[in-house]
């Protein structure tokens, strides 16, 4: 039996590239890039479950309901080495943006989501292996987790380079110098 306690869902301020929908956010904030993750991480400790219980609770919401869309529950793997620098979280957006035959410009808003590039430089034999049979499961067919840092103390930080989404591509495994490999992933936020 393993119990994390009470947990802020989100004990950062919610992500918000529009600073016009945050209140209330509700469901259309999270289609314009408003909302965020919560996460528990329950660590390795954490082996044969066979049921899980979650109890959500907030009585302080101004909205009134709670809003959770997904539940992602699973194996994890971490890094022995960290991802390269220059990793890169970039919003992506769908608005479309023309003339008009007048001349007049028009905006057609569109949905805000994340794109995340990560680099993975040398990794040893076994991580090319882990990260080849994930990419190698997952394909850009099913979704996947990643939080580039799990357990951070800075919450913020772990909320913008946490993404659930689709592989945008696949991306060769290479050596690069014997016993060594390198490889890269992008995906992109569901």
């Amino acid at each position: 039996l393993s119990d994390s306690g009470t947990v802020a869902a989100t004990s950062t301020p919610v992500r918000t590239y529009a600073q016009w929908i945050t209140a209330p956010a509700g469901v259309a904030g999270f289609a314009y890039g408003s909302g965020g993750y919560a996460w528990v991480w329950l660590g390795a400790q954490v082996s044969g479950v066979r049921s899980f219980i979650l109890d959500i609770t907030d009585t302080a919401n101004p909205q009134g309901y709670i809003e959770c869309s997904r539940l992602v529950i699973g194996e994890h793997y971490e890094l022995v080495t960290n991802a390269e620098n220059e990793l890169g979280v970039t919003p992506v957006t769908a608005t479309g943006k023309q003339r008009n035959g007048a001349g007049d410009f028009e905006v057609t808003n569109g949905t805000v989501s994340r794109q995340m590039d990560m680099n993975l430089n040398m990794r040893s034999e076994y991580e090319r292996k882990i990260i080849m049979g994930i990419v190698t499961k997952n394909t850009t067919r099913y979704p996947m987790l990643i939080s580039v840092f799990p357990g951070y103390s800075d919450k913020g930080l772990e909320q913008d380079y946490m993404i659930y989404g689709f592989l945008s591509e696949l991306s060769a495994s290479k050596i690069k110098v014997f016993g060594w490999n390198t490889s890269s992933i992008k995906i992109e936020e569901f």
